[in-house]
């Protein structure tokens, strides 16, 4: 499986585990000005997520070597909540037959805030063979808080995301850190799956 799912069905990929696995080990602390030069965050799990600032403003989340061979899964997203395109990319070229795109109606997407209370809308899930899944979202923005990582410590703000569709639900816990400006995943949950969670070990620059 991967962290961030398609929101509806794998593309008939074999999607693999978490493959790599990260050490987490005594460094500086990083901040929002390497966003564009890239950051690592490491899993628990053994799993890795590379996370850029793009020109465009979105951010792009690579999980590295979870897909099926060996590949990296890419998203695009805003602010690292509401993903905008996920696609199988391999050799660093984007696989345009594997490329799901997502539509978001109503209110603008906003940056995630304590107090800001909810984004609900329509998102539909635009697959390369012409399929259309269309879901209601429902992002509720949670409490401010710290957490306290390879010795340094972020400001945070927790996300919780459930998407409904006809065949049934599923909820997503996020954690947006406030000074790097993005969130990662770290829950699962539904009727049909037992709950996860996905730990944090490190946040690191990408080296090179």
């Amino acid at each position: 499986m991967t962290l961030r799912p398609f929101l509806a069905r794998p593309l008939a990929l074999t999607l693999a585990g978490l493959l790599l696995t990260g050490a987490a080990s005594a460094q500086s602390c990083v901040t929002a000005d390497q966003l564009s030069s890239g950051l690592l965050v490491d899993y628990e799990s053994g799993g890795q997520v590379e996370v850029r600032l793009l020109e465009n403003g979105l951010v792009e989340l690579r999980e590295v070597g979870s897909a099926e061979g060996g590949g990296d899964l890419r998203f695009l997203s805003r602010f690292g909540v509401y993903d905008i395109e996920a696609s199988l990319a391999a050799d660093g070229d984007n696989a345009v037959d594997h490329r799901v795109i997502y539509d978001y109606g109503g209110e603008p997407l906003p940056e995630p805030a304590a107090g800001g209370t909810a984004w609900i809308g329509p998102v539909t899930a635009n697959f390369p063979d012409g399929e259309r899944d269309a879901q209601t979202a429902a992002y509720v923005f949670g409490a401010n808080g710290t957490l306290d990582i390879d010795g340094c410590s972020y400001d945070t703000l927790t996300v919780d995301a459930t998407f409904v569709r006809a065949d049934g639900w599923e909820g997503q816990s996020y954690l947006f850190f406030r000074d790097l400006g993005f969130a990662m995943l770290v829950g699962r949950s539904g009727p049909d799956q037992d709950k996860a969670g996905y730990q944090i070990t490190s946040i690191r620059p990408v080296e090179g």
